[in-house]
């Protein structure tokens, strides 16, 4: 078998990979565009306290926020200990009835007959019929004896929501949102009870308040039956702070609502406009279909009008960007077979391949070996445990593709570019754009890959993610910057026909007996800061603070785009790939292995765009389409700017620095 045998079969299978992915990309492209609906959620209290500073009747606000485009209202549990706190419960004297058929009371309290009988029903579910019992006091007042254990053992139980505040809500044309206390709800029983309440008070959401999760740790799986026995939605809260909501939400894929919430803290330190903004990032690239609103403290001469403004631009913002509002829906099934998606892991499989017989040049029939048994494997893995399988397909393809994209096309071979393009100019040539372009495109082939390997509706709602974000980084840099100096110092003297891991085994040997110098460590030392930075910077949850500088050059590029193509293409990787294909065009190799290296971070830039696999497949490709245009021209700016820069220092040098052959 010859190595154009071998070739063809590795790009036949990146044919039938790509077609495979491609079809996993259009479902679920369907399955993002089905859901649009979008839920501008506010808080109960806030709304309440709005109403006494702005003079005017909750159901007033109410009304006037639901017209400004607020479509929920959430309502934090009432506890027994927030009841007492506003006095809307108080202790009284045990009252003595010992003749009666239940224990004496160990506790007793007064309060309003409402009140007083959610929290005689929330004792009852939680304890027993024998728990509690209420009895009228006076006109509308009701005392509740509580007749099993220690009072201070029931101050946290949720005693649920004030009637009158869910009438009001739903008056005004809006739908509640109970936030029931997660803590109170670890009792046996507790969860059903909640969300039994839930569904009496018409409720389809529920965003759990406090520190946990309902069940946790222990009884995750009965709470989830209890979602689904209710038909209840749970809001899972975008970087939420609550133990054990990942284990309930992944129990709950396909009843699960994203929520973004800006907190209380970081409410003092943002503005109008940037909050906008955040909402409506959060809604168009990280498929959150609930705001949770928290409004701005009441001040001005018309703090209503004040909220309203606020709710009324987040609103519009929505809707500009073609968004409905109103009850979110779950999304849809992402049905996408395990054949298909093996079928996309061949793909990769033929990446791998062509890996080997571009970079390494191994024997063709040890890379038809290689694929054959890695196709099996897969076949068995697409069945046997098809996510593990999928996402190590993934990465192997996040770093094969950005390698053999820069490491094989742009100048890896030992005669690429000693031959300088006659004519050229101060900007790049057709060909040199061109390169890029075909450059860009295999390393895009791994953002399809990683598509359809992880076709799944986890993963679209980030139940799951792309493992190996910060290796898919590292890895490819790494390999071009060794292949480039291995090709560099190793193609000198090379026989006609060498093998290519004898010429890059010989660069990598005179390279490790180079002489090192003071500004080579001051320059690796530098390198290795700037890759520390990237690596802190990558991933689905950043290291690393963003500074207010950057976030207003974020929003600039939003306004600007659309939507926002990433700093390090735009600034960084694409530019500077641009510039080493041409000068490599040119014949110019001084530093070109450095040039080459830095240019892969715009490569894996992309890739790892497509393994946020919770951003909308389309917004992902419109970011990539922006980095690369704007980054080609950034890039043709660079290399004029570079000729430019070196014909007036070799004029300067002609003019003032001696010749010293003519010294001599």
């Amino acid at each position: 078998m010859t190595t154009n045998h071998a070739r063809y079969a590795c790009l036949i299978l990146l044919a039938i990979g790509a077609g495979a992915a491609l079809v996993a990309a259009a479902a679920r492209v369907r399955v993002e565009s089905a859901n649009r609906t979008v839920a501008l959620i506010l808080d109960y209290d806030q709304l309440r306290q709005l109403s006494t500073v702005g003079g005017l009747t909750t159901r007033e606000v109410l009304t006037r926020l639901q017209k400004a485009g607020a479509t929920h209202v959430a309502i934090t549990e009432q506890t027994l200990r927030t009841a007492m706190q506003a006095g809307e419960v108080a202790s009284a004297p045990r009252a003595r009835d010992e003749g009666a058929p239940y224990p004496p009371p160990t506790a007793s309290f007064v309060g309003p007959s409402e009140t007083i009988q959610r929290l005689h029903r929330s004792l009852v579910e939680r304890l027993g019929q024998r728990a509690a019992t209420f009895a009228p006091v006076a006109a509308r007042t009701y005392r509740l004896d509580l007749r099993s254990g220690d009072p201070a053992d029931i101050l946290d139980i949720g005693i649920g929501y004030p009637l009158s505040a869910v009438q009001e809500i739903n008056q005004a044309g809006l739908a509640f949102v109970p936030r029931p206390f997660a803590e109170s709800n670890q009792w046996q029983k507790a969860a059903d009870a909640a969300l039994t309440l839930a569904k009496e008070r018409n409720a389809r959401l529920v965003i759990f308040a406090g520190t946990a999760a309902p069940g946790y740790p222990t009884d995750i799986a009965r709470v989830a039956d209890a979602f689904a026995r209710q038909g209840l939605l749970f809001g899972y809260v975008e970087f939420g702070k609550q133990y054990g909501d990942m284990a309930l939400a992944s129990r709950l894929p396909h009843s699960l609502i994203r929520v973004h919430s800006i907190n209380e803290t970081e409410m003092l330190g943002t503005s109008v406009q940037r909050a906008a903004d955040r909402f409506t990032l959060a809604v168009r690239e990280r498929n959150i279909r609930a705001c949770y609103v928290r409004l701005f403290e009441p001040c001005g001469p018309d703090p209503v009008a004040a909220a309203e403004g606020y709710v009324s631009k987040l609103a519009t913002r929505l809707k500009s960007h073609g968004f409905e509002l109103g009850a979110p829906e779950p999304y849809g099934r992402l049905e996408v077979s395990a054949i298909l998606r093996w079928l996309a892991m061949l793909g990769v499989i033929g990446a791998l391949g062509l890996c080997l017989l571009e970079l390494l040049g191994c024997r063709p029939l040890w890379v038809i070996a290689i694929i054959a048994v890695a196709a099996v494997l897969a076949l068995a893995g697409a069945f046997a445990a098809l996510t593990p399988m999928a996402k190590l397909c993934a990465l192997l393809g996040a770093l094969a593709l950005p390698t053999l994209a820069v490491g094989r096309k742009l100048g890896t071979g030992p005669n690429f570019g000693r031959t300088p393009c006659p004519k050229l100019g101060p900007v790049p040539s057709f060909r040199a754009l061109l390169l890029f372009a075909a450059s860009s495109g295999i390393s895009l082939l791994a953002g399809l890959f990683i598509i359809g390997c992880l076709a799944d509706t986890r993963f679209l709602v980030k139940l799951d993610q792309f493992s190996g974000v910060k290796i898919s980084h590292l890895v490819p840099m790494l390999a071009v910057l060794l292949l480039q100096i291995g090709w560099g110092l190793g193609g000198h003297g090379a026989a006609e026909g060498e093998a290519p891991l004898t010429t890059l085994l010989r660069g990598w040997r005179v390279a490790g007996q180079a002489v090192v110098k003071y500004w080579h460590t001051a320059l690796l030392l530098v390198g290795v800061a700037g890759l520390g930075l990237l690596l802190l910077r990558s991933g689905n949850e950043s290291g690393v603070g963003v500074s207010g500088l950057e976030l207003q050059f974020r929003a600039v590029l939003d306004r600007v785009f659309g939507v926002r193509p990433r700093t390090k293409e735009l600034l960084i990787g694409h530019p500077l790939l641009v510039l080493a294909v041409a000068r490599a065009m040119a014949g110019k190799r001084g530093g070109l292995w450095a040039l080459l290296a830095l240019g892969t971070v715009g490569q894996v830039s992309m890739v790892n765009t497509f393994s946020h696999l919770h951003t909308p497949v389309l917004i992902s490709v419109a970011r990539t389409l922006h980095g690369l245009w704007v980054g080609a021209v950034l890039g043709g700016l660079l290399y004029a700017v570079v000729e430019l820069g070196e014909r007036v220092w070799q004029a300067f040098r002609r003019r003032f620095v001696p010749d010293t052959d003519d010294a001599a």
